[in-house]
């Protein structure tokens, strides 16, 4: 396949690379502070053209929200901003050029003179032997082939006879207990309460579910009073078991390999930890295959890269912080030093219910206060 060359414009570009929360935002800003700027040229690639809102996926999972409530027109939000459809195949540092690719289209070099990485991250399955037989959950496609397979499942087992076949068909093993794993494990005890008495053959407590955390704790990202409380009202729902510091040795095909123990099941979700994009982690003069930082990028409170010899016009973020990010950038452009940033002291945590009178269940902490129920919503 050929490749395009690129035609050099005049007038100043920058390109985002990653369509999600933190390009999305960082573009939009921008846009907003060149807006009367006609030599300034923003362009977002991403290999997607909807914005996927992350948090809504869990309900996308369960059928509680169509596939349209979680995902908006990125061309849309963006409005002028310059728009590409397209996979980041590579990045030259030399001649400021991304190589991009698209489905039935040639390679093409997008020139740059400001680079935005907000490419996000995959699923870690190089810690775990055998981890590409689990499911993933990054992506609106992982969310509804997770859903078909759990109702097929559920079929399966509705009309088999066989004890042991019908106990793995019912059995759902998550790995991984930090905020995603234990989000997917909240959604899926709750749609197995739901679905369950479309299956008469089926009843609740033969549904078992295993959440599996190699650390001390749950939710290692949040406080410990809140993941201690988070783990006290999901050990209350049937069928649920949540082991940490339990680790997995390895995972084969229909089994769940622990140091003492297999548990057999027909369902197996992994949520242990992510792994940064291939292509930031490829990136030779960043230093990024360095073993302490497992292919991350080490940045300097300007969310500069550092580098062994200093890029003027190399950008890095980080999602939690893509809202005062743009600005940071822009004080950059215009020679002025950078405030340092701070972080928030505030938590929020939905958590289903599976009492009949609340299905909701939110948890607030600002400081040391902590509220909870649907007021804990309103004021965060």
């Amino acid at each position: 396949m050929s490749v395009q060359t690129p035609i050099r414009q005049s007038a100043t570009r920058i390109i985002v690379l990653g369509g999600g929360f933190a390009g999305i935002y960082t573009a939009r800003h921008l846009q907003k502070f060149f807006a009367r700027r006609t030599d300034v040229e923003i362009l977002l690639v991403s290999r997607d053209n909807f914005l996927l809102m992350t948090p809504l996926l869990f309900e996308v999972c369960s059928g509680k929200l169509e596939m349209s409530a979680c995902s908006i027109s990125i061309r849309e939000f963006l409005g002028s901003v310059g728009f590409a459809e397209a996979m980041v195949e590579a990045i030259d540092l030399e001649r400021r050029e991304v190589l991009v690719s698209a489905e039935g289209a040639d390679k093409r070099k997008l020139p740059y003179d400001h680079l935005v990485l907000t490419l996000g991250s995959l699923t870690n399955t190089s810690r775990i032997e055998g981890s590409e037989l689990a499911f993933t959950f990054k992506t609106l496609a992982d969310a509804i082939l997770l859903r078909n397979h759990i109702i097929e499942r559920m079929e399966r087992a509705e009309v088999e006879s066989d004890s042991n076949v019908r106990r793995r068909e019912l059995t759902f093993v998550v790995i991984g207990g930090g905020l995603v794993g234990v989000e997917v494990f909240g959604e899926l005890t709750a749609f197995m309460d739901e679905v369950v008495r479309y299956y008469p053959r089926i009843r609740r407590e033969e549904i078992h579910l295993h959440l599996l955390q190699a650390g001390e704790r749950i939710m290692p990202e949040i406080s410990e009073k809140l993941a201690d409380y988070s783990t006290h009202v999901l050990s209350r729902r049937l069928g649920v078991s949540i082991r940490t510091s339990t680790p997995v040795e390895r995972i084969t095909p229909g089994q769940v390999h622990l140091k003492n123990e297999i548990l057999e099941a027909s369902t197996i979700i992994l949520s242990a930890g992510t792994t940064p994009s291939p292509i930031v982690a490829g990136l030779r003069r960043c230093a990024a295959n360095s073993a302490p930082n497992y292919g991350r990028l080490e940045i300097a409170h300007q969310y500069r890269i550092r580098t062994a010899s200093p890029i003027p016009s190399w950008r890095s973020m980080r999602c939690e912080r893509r809202r005062c990010w743009p600005r940071t950038f822009m004080r950059r452009l215009m020679t002025c030093q950078c405030s340092p940033s701070y972080t928030r002291r505030r938590e929020l945590w939905p958590l289903w219910d599976a009492t009949a009178a609340s299905r909701l269940r939110w948890v607030f902490r600002f400081v040391d206060f902590r509220h909870g129920g649907f007021g804990a919503a309103i004021i965060f």
